[in-house]
């Protein structure tokens, strides 16, 4: 699971950069935004359509578009039971 954690407040217009940017890394890892909001911190699970291909360049695309305004973290699920 990939989680985009939104470390300010962001414009719909870089909502939009962001969407566009998952898009391109299109895949199966799903991805999980984490904001902040008047009750504390919210998670939510994108729909299928922004899933990504997790990848070191994907990190780092993410990073250098948002100026390290947001936090990109990887949890691995592949693990036995």
């Amino acid at each position: 699971i990939v989680t985009v954690e939104l470390k300010d407040e962001f414009k719909y217009e870089e909502i939009m950069l962001l969407k566009q940017m998952l898009c391109k890394y299109k895949g199966s890892d799903p991805v999980m935004l984490k904001l902040q909001d008047l009750t504390g911190e919210t998670k939510i699970l994108t729909s299928s359509m922004f899933w990504v291909n997790t990848s070191n360049d994907l990190i780092s695309t993410l990073n250098k578009g948002f100026d390290n305004r947001l936090e990109v973290s990887v949890k691995s699920m592949d693990k036995k039971w």
